[in-house]
């Protein structure tokens, strides 16, 4: 974050840095009314959203072509156990002796 003053002296802040540009470059590229994501994004809220992919795209500033995805609109999935169940969940180890008789 940068801080400016304006003229009656109160700070405002501007997100500056790689995650500001990005963000910036993909609002760019959606379609009027649309949410793209990067395939990062994309990772963390894949079942809560449907999501589509458009293909690689190449963004100014950013080194290397990424993944981007288009929100369609809400997924099947409401909570994080719900995810977690569909990734598959882990098996209590060494809880034996917690076990009820």
């Amino acid at each position: 974050m940068r801080s400016i003053l304006t003229g009656e002296g109160h700070s405002e802040y501007s997100p500056v840095g790689h995650t500001a540009n990005l963000a910036s470059r993909m609002q760019a590229i959606a379609p009027s009314g649309s949410i793209v994501v990067t395939e990062d994004t994309c990772g963390l809220v894949d079942g809560y959203f449907r999501i589509r992919l458009l293909g690689q795209v190449t963004l100014k500033g950013i080194a290397a072509p990424l993944n981007a995805y288009e929100v369609l609109g809400l997924g099947p999935l409401r909570m994080r156990f719900q995810r977690a169940a569909g990734r598959g969940l882990t098996r209590f180890v060494s809880r034996e002796a917690e076990a009820c008789a």
